[in-house]
Formats: C-alpha cells, sequence, structure tokens
C-alpha cells in the first residue's frame, strides 16, 4: 500500500503585480497541485493526503471551486481515496471551510475531531488496518491538542495528520502561530506510522536518523523567497520506507552583485523564459542605478518578473545619509537591524519587515480598516519563519 502526502497547494493565489504576472503566477499553483495528481495516478497510491491549506483563501471564486474540483475528480476517478484536513489558510479568520463542502461532493474525506472543555474525542478513519486520525490547523492549541491524541491512541497501525510544524530555534519559527514543541511529537514515535504535517513550505523529515514526522513543502513557491526543497512524499506502508520527490514549479533564480558590477551582470545574464529573478544589488560604492531600466531589460531577456532588493551591509560602503532617496529608508532599515530578532536576522528578513511597517504606516495615515493589517503581519511572521531565507 502506498500513501502520497502532499500539502498547502493555496489555490486561488494571485500575486499583486501586472496582470499577466498575476494571472501566470494564479495558474501555476493549479498546475503544480494537476502535476502531484497526475503522479499519483501514475504511481497507483492507494491514499492520497492533503494535510491543510489547500485554498489560499476561504473567500474563493466559482474558477478556482471550478478548477479545484476537476483535480480533485481525476483521483476519485482513478479509485484513490483523498484525505483532507483544514489548514489556516482555508479557513482564514473564519471557521467556515470550503473542506467541507468538497466533502459534501464525495470528492473527499474531511478529517476533524470534537472537543468540549478539557474532553477530546478522536474518531479515526479506517482503511484496511490502518487508523487515521487528522487535527486541522489549531493555532496555539495545537500542543495540548497532539498531547490528548497521542494519549488515545492504541497500538502502531495509526496516522496522524495535522496542519502544524516543529518549533525550533534554527529556523526562527517561534513566532509562527500553529507550531508544535518536538517534545509532543515525540509522543508519537512508537504510535504511528507516518505523521503527515504541513503549513511550512519546504521539505522536513523528523528526527534525522529515522523519521515518522513528515513536511513534503509547497508545491509552488507562495513567496518567490521561499526555499526550492519543495515536493511531495510518497510512502509505502509495507517497506515502511519514504520517498521525497520535487514538485513541478516555475523556475525562480536568486543572485547577487556588487552596484559596481551592475552592468557586466545584466549584459552576461542568461534568462530562461518565464523566469523569476530575485536579484540582490550589495552596495560597494555610491553609485546611482535606474532600477526600472535593470527589471525592463531583463524582462525583455524573458523573466516573468524581476525582483531587485538592495543590501547596505557592505564594510566597503560607507553611507553619510545624504543622499535623501536612501536615507530614510536605511535609517528605518539600520534601526530593524538592531533588534536581533527573526525581524531582523537576515537582509531579507529586515526588508520584508520594512516593506510591512511601511503598509502598515499608509494604512494609518489614511485611517484605513486595519483589519486586513492583521493578516498581512501573520503572513510576515509565516514569510520570516517558514524556511524562506537568502542564498
Amino acid at each position: 500500500m502506498k500513501i502520497l502526502h502532499t500539502s498547502d497547494w493555496h489555490l486561488g493565489k494571485k500575486p499583486a503585480g501586472t496582470e499577466v504576472y498575476s494571472e501566470t503566477r494564479y495558474q501555476d499553483y493549479f498546475n503544480a497541485a494537476e502535476y502531484i495528481v497526475q503522479q499519483a495516478i501514475k504511481e497507483k497510491v492507494d491514499l492520497f493526503i492533503i494535510s491543510g491549506d489547500l485554498f489560499d483563501s476561504n473567500k474563493i471564486n466559482p474558477d478556482i471551486l471550478y478548477r479545484t474540483e476537476n483535480i480533485l475528480e481525476a483521483l476519485k476517478d482513478s479509485g484513490i481515496t483523498t484525505l483532507a484536513i483544514s489548514g489556516n489558510h482555508d479557513t482564514s479568520y473564519e471557521k467556515v471551510s470550503w473542506i467541507n463542502y468538497l466533502e459534501k461532493k464525495e470528492l473527499i474525506i474531511n478529517l476533524d475531531f470534537f472537543r468540549e472543555g478539557e474532553n477530546f474525542e478522536f474518531k479515526p478513519y479506517t482503511y484496511q488496518d490502518l487508523k487515521i486520525y487528522g487535527i486541522p490547523y489549531q493555532g496555539n492549541l495545537i500542543d495540548e491538542t497532539l498531547q490528548a491524541l497521542a494519549q488515545a491512541l492504541d497500538g502502531q497501525n495509526n496516522i496522524v495528520i495535522a496542519h502544524t510544524a516543529i518549533k525550533d530555534s534554527e529556523s526562527q519559527n517561534w513566532f509562527l502561530p500553529g507550531c508544535v514543541k518536538s517534545e509532543v511529537i515525540n509522543l508519537f514515535a512508537d504510535k504511528v506510522l507516518y505523521f503527515a504535517a504541513g503549513h511550512f513550505h519546504s521539505y522536513r523529515a523528523y528526527p534525522k536518523d529515522k523519521p515518522f514526522f513528515f513536511i513534503p513543502g509547497s508545491p509552488e513557491y507562495w513567496d518567490i523567497y521561499e526555499k526550492d526543497e519543495k515536493g511531495f512524499i510518497i510512502f509505502d506502508i509495507e517497506k515502511k520506507t519514504h520517498e521525497f520527490r520535487q514538485s513541478f514549479k516555475r523556475k525562480r533564480t536568486l543572485c547577487k552583485t556588487n552596484i559596481s558590477q551592475i552592468d557586466e551582470f545584466i549584459n552576461n545574464a542568461t534568462v530562461q523564459d518565464g523566469e523569476i529573478i530575485i536579484l540582490t544589488v550589495i552596495f560597494d560604492e555610491d553609485i546611482n542605478i535606474d532600477i526600472s531600466e535593470i527589471k525592463d531589460i531583463l524582462k525583455n531577456k524573458g523573466a516573468l518578473t524581476v525582483d531587485i532588493r538592495f543590501d547596505y551591509s557592505s564594510k566597503n560602503y560607507q553611507n553619510n545619509l545624504i543622499d535623501s532617496h536612501l536615507s530614510k529608508e536605511l535609517i528605518e532599515k539600520q534601526i530593524i537591524s538592531s533588534w536581533n530578532n527573526v525581524f531582523s536576522s537576515t537582509q531579507m528578513n529586515i526588508n520584508r519587515t520594512y516593506d510591512f511597517l511601511q503598509k502598515a504606516k499608509t494604512l494609518l495615515e489614511e485611517n484605513a480598516d486595519i483589519r486586513n493589517l492583521f493578516e498581512s503581519f501573520d503572513n510576515l511572521l509565516n514569510q520570516l519563519t517558514t524556511g524562506a531565507e537568502e542564498k
């Protein structure tokens, strides 16, 4: 018996940008999901697990729903049972999830549990001799929920599906809601055949020697700065072996150059059609550059989009804060860098924190509705702590 484990499809996501960029990226998420389904059919898997964040939001339009149903119907038509749970994006600050609708359409089996006060009731879905438990996104209640589940498990033929990831200082995810302590996950070591997790967008396996807790990563870049180790996992029940496979995703290149060498870099750059380019320009000299011109040159070479960030940390760069174009931004970034926490741990995180603060200030200055600001802050924490790091 074989299981395919995938997570965090984020169908319906439409990143901001030009119309061509937004529509292209919107389609990319469906392409990535369709590829995984094709692989499941090709491999003749028995169970197909989606461990949360099937959708990017619970506010979806007819096109998103239509495409999603078509993808899941391909699994049903092939005789593959699909199990799913709700992630934080599926509910998006509301209790209603389209996962419930898909279950009513008999496209998935929606796994959940019941809680009243301190009492938990976990009812497994039984498949042959397997007992499969589902824990949708629990936020800060995840530790106690999984502790209760671990105590309730009998035998070893158990599979747990949960939209969570392990807290650890190494990946700096202490601030991200919904993460669980490794001590809690250790309670499942001798009680599960496989723990199908999600929430993070890059591949994880825990512990390193004999892993039983897995995160496949999102199939496509939810944020273009995320790590590139994304895919899905095929687990063989009888052999108790797992195989991680890369997903089908858009090519993305992270590159760096000194500002003194920017012309040489641009002229020699080779670009694949539709490629996403993230260019970090390191200030080693006081030189003015035309950002729009650089982007246009790379787009004319075939890039779908070009994101340019600046790194002012070079020891050779002595800024006197006279340049009015750079001084305000630089001062604020230097303040953020002095915080010495997850917001300032890398130059990329400093840039992201700075961008969020600019958005927050604009909303406050315009007396605009700031309710979406809370979701934006959660998104910021997600970006800072899900493995999106500089390369």
